[in-house]
């Protein structure tokens, strides 16, 4: 991260704040977040944190978690765990259609 944001957070800890995901929300976006159980670089905890912190805030905001996956593995087309991110990916858009539709009536 210091090398990402260009200093240490007490450096420059505005760039540390403006990349906060929980000081960001709420978003007023949909999103899907997918977590491996196997992942040991970012812990699930995280993740489920910042569900109901986004949900608490009213925004629409899953968490699947996908058994066996590890942190790599949700991005690898050709892993079993991919399944999961296309499925994310579907639901987001069927709900971006539904609500584009409910707008042109």
């Amino acid at each position: 991260m210091v090398k990402l944001l260009g200093g240490s957070p007490e450096e420059v800890p505005h760039r540390y704040q403006q990349t906060a995901p929980l000081e960001l929300l709420p978003l007023g976006v949909s999103r899907r977040l997918i977590h491996g159980v196997l992942d040991e670089i970012v812990p699930l905890s995280q993740s489920r944190d910042y569900e109901v912190a986004a949900s608490s805030r009213g925004d629409d905001v899953k968490l699947t978690t996908v058994e066996g996956a590890g942190h790599f593995d949700l991005i690898a087309p050709q892993s079993s765990s991919w399944r999961a991110v296309e499925e994310a990916v579907r639901s987001l858009l069927s709900a971006s259609k539904s609500k584009m539709k409910k707008g042109d009536k």
